[in-house]
């Protein structure tokens, strides 16, 4: 598993409940694919929540957003998309179902 630092120390997953909020939040089937790149910052926001709901079932999605900001929400996408190419079974070896961003 993941950990971020946020507020204190959080562990990561994309797990049913997660998913199911994720897709009740913004529409996006985690099981269509996920494509972090072309995510707008609500989207982004609610997939970090999503990881987060296995650890803290109550965690509110507001609450996340304001704990967020540019300091912080770059590497918190990069240890998600770690959190989510963990969970992902690849196809052809390295092919994984989640597109990542690209550094640069």
């Amino acid at each position: 598993m993941v950990t971020i630092k946020l507020d204190k120390e959080r562990t990561l997953k994309l797990g049913m409940r997660g998913i199911i909020a994720l897709q009740e939040k913004t529409g996006i089937d985690a099981f269509k694919g996920i494509d972090i790149a072309n995510m707008s910052s609500k989207e982004k926001t609610a997939l970090i929540w999503a990881c987060l709901l296995h650890d803290d079932h109550d965690l509110d999605f507001d609450y996340l957003a304001d704990l967020l900001d540019l300091s912080n929400i770059a590497s918190t996408i990069q240890k998600v998309a770690e959190c989510i190419m963990e969970s992902v079974p690849s196809r052809e070896g390295n092919d994984p179902l989640v597109e990542t961003p690209q550094d640069g």
